[in-house]
């Protein structure tokens, strides 16, 4: 399955197809159909891209699980094309940029149009927008103008100040009423599910960036992370009720609930920095407290967020139970993260550039075990794992069997270079690999988005650990040597 991105050129059209994460079939008897105009000429010297992504399940936290075979049909050239996609139900982003620059209106990733088996899609591109034509239009338009209300205009206030999180939060409330108002006058013209899918993806949003404001205190200051877990503790509830049913649809109130079991089970734990344990409980807790549809998309939304800081959040699905009944519309993509980022799945074999231009594969290095480090340039975080990994380095880079890989996401070759030469950021002897700007199907397959991540590789090719423990400390390092000394046998 794949994921096309349609980029159209001031002189031509080219396409670029990227693999998702589905091992699904298209949906039978299920069309969408996407026409594309070019009713305005681009301007001598401009460069314009039009971008449109599709996909099955969508999450703030960044996970995208791909599921949209198209057959593009070039018919007349680059003035128009038709792309038709088997599936029921997908989000689509339009991305347009002018010269390398991203135009307002499409900038941001609060922007995903709910799009629906039977939906002609008419697109008008214009020189700086689109305009929508035939039977979706209406739909398509009220999305737009709930995106332009959600545009973040936050208030200048300072983080010192003892009610910066009140004034953040009644910002976007008052957000929030002026999009229900806007559904609320347009009511007539929506049918139910749809009008339920814009409440619950509004509500959704205004909660999940109100719980943003706590997560992200910690990382800013330490008192200032205190004080938004006081006012998370005695602030109300931050959900309106949902509307109807398939509040999965809402991909921004999947998320909201999300972040707010994972915030409720560190709050009332002593968790910290980056070495957590943990998963089990809130994975259990979403599985129990939950129903239906939106249980089993929840489950696979928080066990890919939390492969991302907890050491055990792949455990909860190498049991061999199956947490998502069979039946289930989400199954597939369960099964998935079952064989694919569970101890022992086979590893995706990149290919990436060195800092000699070869291109080195993973299966390169059979035989050996692989210790993968991702990292960029100016993560500090990045920088003090570096340092941290130094006696691990010392001690374990006499083996033979076993090979230390970093893969920087820097988005030029120059930029990498010069952070590999002050050894900010790596050690002698690692084979130091670039992703261009994060965009290569390695970062995608095991979407990763928080740096630094360790991962490791064993000796036949096989996944031994999506995340490990940091050596910040004598107990985590020892940890960690365990682990990798294990990995030999």
């Amino acid at each position: 399955m794949k994921t096309i991105f349609i980029f159209f050129l001031l002189n031509g059209l080219c396409f670029k197809g990227e693999a998702g994460i589905s091992n699904k079939e298209p949906r039978a008897g299920y069309m969408i159909h996407l026409k594309i105009h070019r009713r305005e000429p681009a301007a001598t010297g401009t460069d314009q891209r039009l971008k449109f992504v599709f996909s099955e399940l969508f999450s703030m936290v960044n996970i995208t699980l791909n599921n949209v075979d198209t057959t593009l049909n070039q018919t007349t050239g680059p003035q128009f094309i038709s792309v038709n996609i088997p599936a029921k139900e997908v989000t689509m982003q339009i991305q347009y940029a002018i010269n390398g620059k991203e135009r307002p209106l499409f900038k941001g990733i609060f922007r995903n149009y709910l799009v629906n088996a039977g939906d002609t899609l008419d697109i008008g591109w214009m020189k700086d927008s689109v305009i929508f034509k035939g039977n979706t239009a209406h739909k398509m338009n009220i999305q737009t103008q709930l995106f332009k209300l959600a545009i973040p205009d936050n208030p200048k206030i300072s983080i010192y100040d003892p009610d910066y999180f009140t004034v953040r939060d009644k910002k976007y409330q008052s957000t929030l009423e002026s999009q229900l108002s806007l559904i609320e006058k347009e009511k007539k013209l929506l049918d139910k599910d749809f009008y339920d899918y814009l409440i619950n993806q509004c509500i959704g949003l205004r909660s999940y960036l109100s719980l943003k404001l706590i997560t992200g205190a910690a990382i800013v200051d330490k008192a200032f992370g205190a004080r938004a877990a006081m006012y998370y503790k005695t602030k109300p509830a931050l959900s309106i009720p949902p509307h109807g049913d398939h509040q999965e649809k809402a991909s921004f109130f999947v998320d909201f609930l999300y972040l707010r079991e994972r915030i409720n089970f560190e709050l009332s734990t002593t968790l910290k920095g980056t070495n957590k344990k943990g998963a089990k409980i809130i994975l259990d807790r979403i599985s129990n407290n939950y129903k239906g549809g939106l249980r089993d998309k929840l489950l696979i939304v928080a066990a890919l967020g939390l492969t991302k800081s907890y050491l055990d959040a792949n455990d909860y699905f190498s049991s061999g139970d199956n947490i998502i009944p069979k039946n289930s519309y989400y199954y597939p993509y369960y099964d998935y993260i079952k064989k694919n980022f569970s101890g022992n799945a086979i590893a995706y074999d990149f290919a990436l550039q060195d800092t000699t231009r070869k291109m080195v594969k993973l299966s390169d290095f059979k035989g050996k075990v692989v210790i993968l480090d991702f990292w960029f340039t100016g993560c500090r975080p990045c920088m003090s794992l570096k340092k941290q990994m130094t006696e691990v380095h010392k001690t374990l880079s006499k083996r033979d069997d076993l090979v230390f890989m970093t893969v920087s996401i820097d988005k030029t070759r120059e930029t990498w270079i010069n952070s590999i030469k002050t050894g900010d950021y790596t050690h002698p002897g690692s084979v130091n690999l670039i992703a261009p700007g994060g965009k290569d199907p390695l970062i995608k397959y095991y979407n990763i988005h928080s740096f630094p991540q360790l991962m490791l590789i064993d000796k036949n090719g096989r996944l031994a650990a999506m995340k490990l423990p940091f050596p910040s400390n004598p107990w985590s390092q020892g940890e960690l040597l365990k682990i990798i000394e294990d990995t030999f046998e």
